[in-house]
């Protein structure tokens, strides 16, 4: 950087926005690769990062120039707003345009970026200082922005506090189940209930009645749709259904394919009876919201095994996994049913989801084994499943523990048998501890000194694994009398 170098700030303008765009790409592709990954960074361009021309419209957005004996450079931007938008480019998903209160509503800190080669400049600082000043000249005294983790250290240092992220309603288990899985979902992926909504609020009286009936037909017309496919895969099993897979997950795909119509049939059905009040009815709409989570997971599950290659050793997994969510499909459906408070449509829906009872079962314990087997024994099966786990050994890793453990049990079994079978059932052992066991086998000649090896060091992990905190006698009789004495 020349010593003659200046830093001057000036209010951006229209004639700024391609420069703008440029020194915002190359500023978050450079700084804040360390922080996010290059699908993050690229993913957020445009979009959560860029520019967003109502601050350069509203004269609140600043540029900072170097300036030289013979040259201008474009060091930094960032501005403020009067405006309820928090963060993110003309073209991000959430704008607010309305107006703050400055009497009542903090000013909005935004878009802030340097160039690389004018960084630690205390170009930021300058900028924001400006900000602040123009922010309290419209009568604002409360700043708040939305910051990634490459700004942090900046607005710390300028005594701002981060807030923490508050868990409210979507935290709590069954909220996050009926509002957000289900609440949110229902609304925006069904074809005609946020027409019906938006006709609703359709300031055009005509207009939005001619809308509303238009969509509510439609959606009564898609209710009976579903009604007769959930009715026919139901008495068929599903049997005839078209889906993309002729192997042996085939099956799955088709009951995915039954469960899904009698769900939205189901989901169609609430709403249209109980309408606002469903959101009332939080068990009814969790369960619906649990129903959907174990097919999409289901669905996840043949997705998974068909990206891997469908390895016909990993089908006893696929098979467990998908009887098990799809059976949990039934139950919530099951549970929706017994619970609906229209006890006459609940009859109904129960004849056109069940019409031959509750026919799709958990999976056996026969079927539990063969997966155990899979996943205590080393194998491409097991390397598949805990594809992307950190399970190197080192202190500190309990599953790194768990899988030294895992390749220990295989060489153990056959000497642990041994003990067993010609040990403790011929009453030759008579100690309880697998240490003892293995000493009294040992002499025995039931096994040898390799086996016992293999078996001490398969206890050791096994114990290392499970252990807690455990406290002598002495020290409890000691807290004990200590408590007795203080009293």
């Amino acid at each position: 950087m020349p010593p003659d170098l200046n830093i001057e700030l000036r209010v951006a303008t229209n004639a700024d926005i391609p420069a703008l765009h440029r020194l915002i790409e190359t500023s978050v592709r450079v700084l804040q690769r360390h922080d996010y990954t290059p699908e993050q960074i690229e993913g957020a361009l445009g979009t959560v990062l860029g520019l967003d021309t109502q601050l350069v419209a509203d004269g609140t957005y600043f540029i900072a120039e170097a300036r030289s004996a013979c040259a201008r450079h474009l060091a930094g931007c960032g501005g403020w707003s009067k405006r309820k938008t928090l963060f993110g480019s003309d073209h991000a998903d959430v704008r607010e345009p309305e107006l703050l209160d400055p009497k009542t509503d903090a000013a909005k800190i935004r878009a802030f970026f340097v160039h690389p080669d004018f960084v630690r400049r205390g170009i930021g600082t300058k900028i924001l200082e400006a900000c602040e000043s123009a922010a309290r000249s419209a009568g604002f005294s409360r700043f708040e922005m939305g910051a990634t983790l490459t700004g942090v250290p900046l607005y710390l240092a300028r005594g701002y506090q981060s807030v923490p992220i508050a868990i409210t309603v979507e935290g709590a288990n069954i909220l996050t189940r009926n509002l957000i899985i289900f609440g949110q979902g229902a609304i925006r992926c069904h074809p005609f209930v946020l027409r019906e909504m938006s006709a609703a609020r359709n300031p055009d009286r005509k207009q939005g009645v001619d809308e509303f009936d238009k969509a509510l037909f439609g959606h009564i017309g898609f209710t009976i749709s579903n009604a007769a496919r959930s009715l026919v895969m139901a008495l068929t099993l599903a049997r005839f259904e078209k889906v993309p897979d002729a192997g042996p997950t085939r099956r799955y795909y088709q009951h995915i394919e039954r469960f899904s119509a009698s769900f939205a049939f189901a989901t169609d059905v609430a709403m249209l009876t109980l309408g606002g009040y469903l959101k009332k009815k939080e068990s009814i709409s969790a369960r619906l919201g649990d129903a959907l989570s174990s097919m999409y997971l289901a669905s996840m599950v043949l997705k998974h095994h068909e990206d891997q290659g469908s390895p016909a050793e990993d089908l006893p997994i696929v098979e467990w996994s998908c009887r098990e969510l799809l059976y949990q499909a039934q139950e919530q459906l099951h549970g929706v049913l017994r619970n609906f408070p229209v006890r006459s449509m609940a009859w109904l829906m129960r004849r056109l989801i069940f019409p031959r009872g509750l026919t799709y079962f958990a999976p056996g314990d026969r079927l539990g084994r063969e997966v155990a087997g899979l996943v205590q024994n080393v194998g491409a099966a097991r390397d598949r499943l805990a594809s992307g786990i950190y399970n190197e050994a080192g202190a500190g890793n309990p599953l790194g523990a768990l899988e030294r453990a895992l390749g220990l049990s295989a060489a153990a079994e056959a000497s642990e048998k041994k003990l067993r079978v010609s040990g403790v059932k011929m009453k030759l052992i008579t100690a309880l501890d697998l240490p003892g066991q293995i000493e009294q086998g040992l002499k025995l000649g039931i096994i040898s000194a390799a086996e016992a090896q293999a078996l001490r060091d398969y206890d050791s992990q096994v114990m290392e694994i499970i252990n807690v905190d455990e406290f002598a006698s002495e020290e409890l009789a000691c807290g004990i009398r200590s408590a007795a004495a203080a009293g």
